[in-house]
């Protein structure tokens, strides 16, 4: 089980499907219904300091459930589910994690994964940022990292700072992004795999580098923008 935050998430969560075992909210803040099998509580602010991650408390906080074992499972290794997916090497800002899951659910991704040494999806931080994509996404951990990448790396786009220019690359049904640690890009195994195609965000002004967050939304719009230009 694991708690989520804020009253967008709490009701993000009754209304996906995943099992909620408990709602509490601050005394005086309740709503008008609440899900009739779900147990609700109200408690005082004390109360609700004790429960949050946060200095300044939403007021609204949900104890939810793993809906089934596979989220608590690594992907087995050298699999690569079918679909567009996004692949994530270290990323290790909770912040990034969240957004670049709500990036996933906004564009269509069908799932993504990432490399054992990536932040915890839990991380409360992760949670607040994903605004509710952690319970429509599919995301798991790697078994084996570098075989998840090569069990087809002719699929696969790294975000490189050398490779093509983005605008000149068309993209398959099957494209999966992958995306590098904040400072030091993908890790020497990935860079090492030979069919993986490098493509680059082509740069106008001065700054040295993106946002994975950022980079990721724009290469995702590109693999929707692509698919228009061929219809």
């Amino acid at each position: 089980m694991f708690i989520v935050e804020g009253e967008k998430m709490c009701r993000e969560a009754i209304t996906s499907g995943w099992p909620v075992e408990a709602l509490i909210v601050r005394q005086g803040e309740a709503p008008d219904q609440v899900h009739p099998d779900i147990p609700f509580f109200e408690a005082q602010e004390a109360e609700i300091r004790q429960l949050s991650s946060q200095q300044h408390p939403e007021g609204w906080v949900a104890i939810v459930r793993f809906p089934d074992a596979s989220f608590e499972k690594p992907v087995p290794a050298g699999v690569l589910p079918p679909g567009r997916g996004i692949l994530l090497d270290q990323i290790t800002d909770p912040g990034n994690l969240g957004t670049i899951l709500r990036l996933a659910d906004w564009f269509g991704i069908n799932w993504v994964i990432a490399s054992p040494d990536t932040v915890d999806w839990l991380n409360p931080k992760a949670l607040r940022s994903s605004m509710g994509a952690v319970f429509r996404v599919k995301f798991q951990y790697a078994a084996d990292w570098p075989s998840q990448v090569a069990a087809a790396p002719h699929r696969v786009w790294v975000a490189d700072m050398n490779g093509e220019d983005l605008r000149q690359v068309i993209p398959a049904t099957d494209t999966v992004i992958l995306i590098g640690n904040e400072a030091r890009g993908v890790s020497a195994s990935v860079r090492a795999l030979n069919g993986v195609r490098r493509v680059t965000i082509p740069r106008i002004g001065g700054a040295e580098s993106l946002n994975a967050a950022t980079a990721t939304a724009i290469l995702v719009w590109h693999l929707q923008t692509a698919d228009k230009s061929q219809v």
